[in-house]
């Protein structure tokens, strides 16, 4: 049976992320950028976060033009306001939140 079921669905498929949503902290450049590249291409929707607004919407430009299905968030998530706006927003758009990519780089006690 096992073998049946790898023979019949190759093996990228296996790993789609069709109506997934996934959250990318830092997702404004570095490694968060590449993943939230990754999941969308993977087939999630992606909330590219990051606290510099140019930097998240570049990203989600980009992703955009791909055809992923995409909104940019400007959040500064050592700040508890922020982190449950940024979760509401994502949530009210897409009704569900699957993935979280917690990337963001912080320094300093919080």
């Amino acid at each position: 049976m096992a073998d049946q079921l790898e023979n019949s669905i190759p093996i990228l498929e296996r790993f789609r992320l069709d109506n997934r949503v996934a959250l990318v902290t830092g997702g404004g450049q570095g490694i968060g950028r590449a993943f939230a590249h990754a999941l969308g291409e993977a087939g999630a929707m992606v909330a590219v976060v990051d606290m510099v607004a140019d930097r998240a919407e570049t990203v989600a430009n980009e992703l955009a033009t791909k055809g992923v299905e995409v909104m940019a968030v400007t959040a500064d998530i050592t700040k508890a306001d922020q982190v449950k706006r940024m979760v509401k927003t994502i949530l009210d758009c897409w009704g569900i939140l699957t993935i979280s990519v917690n990337n963001a780089g912080i320094a300093g006690w919080f």
